[in-house]
């Protein structure tokens, strides 16, 4: 399968997901089977163009398909081409085409369209950087997409041997992710569009990956969900006593820590998170001792533990915010069709060319009770 199919089959088994009779085992078999495929693709032409790299003496091209049948090729494939990659950089960097480059370039009659390697580079990086987005339910599909979720679980029962079974009244709901674009420049000095094609990769989208993680996860946690994705914050109406912690001082108490873990539904504990900002985990929470002087926060490795529960830091977080959070019950939709654009216009003054990185993106709640939040005074 090439990467168009594997992407097509990954959206049709999340459809599958959702039904009743659904072969999980199976499902999960194959997801960790089309990644494997996937990586190996990716890694396959990563491979291919450090050779094209390596081999800048001869003068054809180890592509030699015919024109005509470029013609028909979908521009998912164009994108996927080796040459098109390099052309794609080059005319980014202002740097001359060869011949097979420029035809590629072409075919897309856009060079905004991203070439694929590149765009999993991206979204690569975006993973490893990203403390919230890896934990979310994510989908990877372009513009809107709906998703089922459970709106009633009926408890199982007894059942009276030989008599007449009635299904259970379960129903399914539904939340609606749109498509809002975000939209990120990035400024380039003309000096460091000198540097090799590879190294301007890598440059380009660390800054790319490192503007869309930012963005995404402020909505994960802030979103208000009016003309914007929706996020934790706006899960629910936060209440001291009920789904929430007001502190009685500056910091909060290790009682009160205590407190909020007893307003989080037991049923979502087994995922639950902490999150906040370093500068509240360090200056607020890392101090933290019960009555009988034990730490509430445990360090194993590179991690900090509060009650057992991992701490998930992220500047996102405003100060003096802390949520405990199920966040999978946060369904968000990040598309993979990344477009990058250049100007040269906005950025004359400075001797500088501007990027344009956009995406699509959004998230709403699923179990709005899976979250509670602690901070000064909530509202």
């Amino acid at each position: 399968m090439n990467l168009p199919e594997i992407e097509k089959r990954m959206v049709e088994l999340r459809d599958e997901i959702s039904k009743e009779d659904a072969d999980l085992n199976a499902i999960e078999t194959e997801i960790n089977n089309l990644k494997e495929e996937k990586r190996a693709l990716i890694d396959s032409a990563e491979k291919r163009e450090k050779m094209l790299a390596d081999a800048k003496e001869f003068a054809q091209p180890i592509h030699t398909e015919k024109k005509e049948e470029r013609k028909n090729m979908e521009i998912r494939e164009i994108a996927a081409l080796p040459e098109y990659r390099t052309g794609w950089l080059k005319s980014h960097m202002g740097i001359a085409l060869t011949e097979e480059e420029k035809r590629s370039v072409a075919m897309t009659n856009a060079t905004s369209v991203i070439p694929v390697v590149t765009a999993q580079k991206i979204f690569a990086l975006i993973e490893q950087k990203a403390n919230l987005l890896n934990y979310v339910d994510l989908y990877r599909v372009n513009g809107a997409v709906t998703v089922p979720i459970e709106a009633t679980n009926t408890d199982a029962a007894l059942h009276t041997e030989n008599a007449l079974m009635d299904a259970a009244p379960d129903t399914w709901s539904k939340i609606d992710l749109n498509a809002f674009e975000i939209v990120k420049f990035v400024r380039f000095s003309k000096s460091l569009m000198k540097m090799a094609i590879d190294k301007f990769e890598a440059k380009l989208v660390e800054k790319i990956a490192d503007k869309i993680v930012a963005k995404v996860e402020g909505y994960i946690l802030y979103g208000t969900g009016d003309a914007q994705p929706k996020g934790v914050n706006a899960a629910q109406t936060w209440s001291d006593g009920t789904n929430g912690v007001d502190w009685a001082g500056a910091a909060p108490t290790a009682a009160e820590i205590i407190e909020l873990v007893s307003y989080f539904p037991g049923g979502h504990y087994q995922e639950a998170k902490w999150i906040m900002n370093h500068k509240t985990f360090f200056n607020r929470v890392y101090s933290l001792r019960d009555d009988a002087k034990s730490p509430l926060v445990r360090e194993v490795g590179d991690k900090f533990y509060i009650i057992g529960k991992e701490v998930l830091l992220t500047n996102s977080a405003a100060d003096d915010d802390i949520f405990l959070a199920d966040l999978k019950q946060v369904v968000a939709n990040l598309s993979e069709d990344i477009v990058v654009e250049r100007s040269d216009a906005s950025g004359f003054a400075y001797n500088a060319i501007d990027f344009r990185g956009s995406c699509v993106f959004d998230c709403d709640i699923a179990v709005p009770k899976a979250f509670v939040k602690s901070e000064a005074t909530l509202g």
